[in-house]
């Protein structure tokens, strides 16, 4: 093979190179048309939007956890007015009543030897703690006690204080049609399941009263067996104010015939301050004192303590 063959079959021809291509690199590197959508104002909104509602419903759970914490009582219903929400003289008592922890006295005990209970007293648990209860012949400073526990529990309320009950149609709530110069008085609900309480208890023993009449200056009070009406709302009263309360203690309960005390009461509960109830009570009569003028303390005259003493009797 010549040459000039060989030149024929290999023929090369010049290749026209593009400049402007010349700088590119020889593999292409994958350039997105487009980046990742960014959140709209629109979604943004939502969000902001769903965080805020989140935020409200905890604060509104927990403000209705406090509010079911911190009203564990009976509720208050629209046709039942609380008297605590009538004035701001009255209002303040709930603010300055405190809390403590009292284990109940008067257990029963079992003795074996003659197979009966038997109540354990007060005193040998509390030495300061008087006796509410026992047979009246035997039990000195019984009726004392009651009074004790009973007197200055009734206040004059104002104008202001009455008259949501009167626009309410509750009249018979507080005892009395307000009248013209007449004064309305009222008592925290306590003491007139107290009162009930010493209702019952004197007419049990109606035989000693009728006979002695009650003692210590407790003659304001006084029932006997045959007031079956006033005993059997003082009753229903209790019964209605002991389920509204709804004690939720557990109350253990032993056989008869273990030698341990039935100690019914024995748990340590939570109550309210006895002292500071008290305490509210006599701040609003000193308050009414110098409202009201006249005197609600002891004594005979034409001050409140004559007009309550007009207006109730009993219960």
């Amino acid at each position: 093979m010549t040459t000039d063959n060989m030149q024929e079959k290999h023929l090369y021809t010049t290749a026209l190179v593009d400049e402007e291509k010349m700088d590119r690199p020889l593999v292409d590197l994958w350039e997105p048309e487009e980046q990742y959508p960014t959140p709209s104002f629109t979604s943004q909104s939502f969000q902001h939007v769903l965080i805020f509602a989140l935020f409200c419903s905890n604060i509104f759970f927990a403000a209705l956890a406090v509010f079911f914490y911190t009203n564990a009582q009976c509720p208050v219903l629209p046709q039942r007015l609380d008297p605590f929400s009538i004035s701001a003289a009255s209002r303040d008592a709930r603010a300055h009543i405190r809390y403590e922890q009292r284990t109940f006295t008067g257990a029963l005990k079992y003795n074996s030897t003659t197979g009966s209970l038997y109540r354990s007293t007060p005193a040998s648990i509390n030495s300061t703690e008087p006796s509410y209860v026992g047979n009246p012949r035997e039990t000195p400073g019984l009726d004392r006690a009651w009074k004790d526990l009973l007197s200055g529990s009734r206040f004059p309320l104002s104008d202001d204080e009455v008259a949501p009950y009167l626009q309410k149609g509750l009249a018979a709530s507080v005892s009395v049609i307000k009248k013209p110069s007449s004064t309305v008085f009222a008592e925290l609900d306590v003491f007139h399941s107290l009162s009930c309480l010493n209702a019952i208890r004197l007419a049990l023993d109606d035989d000693f009263y009728a006979e002695h009449g009650p003692q210590d200056g407790l003659g304001w009070q006084r029932t006997t067996r045959s007031d079956r009406e006033q005993l059997d709302y003082c009753i229903d009263h209790l019964r209605q104010s002991l389920q509204c309360s709804a004690d939720l203690s557990v109350m253990p309960l032993l056989p008869r015939t273990s030698t341990s005390a039935l100690e019914f009461a024995a748990p340590s509960r939570t109550c309210r301050r006895w002292d500071d109830v008290r305490s509210w009570v006599d701040r609003r009569q000193e308050r009414s004192r110098f409202n009201f003028g006249g005197s609600t303390g002891g004594g005979s005259g034409s001050g409140l303590q004559q007009q309550q003493q007009q207006q109730y009797s009993g219960v």
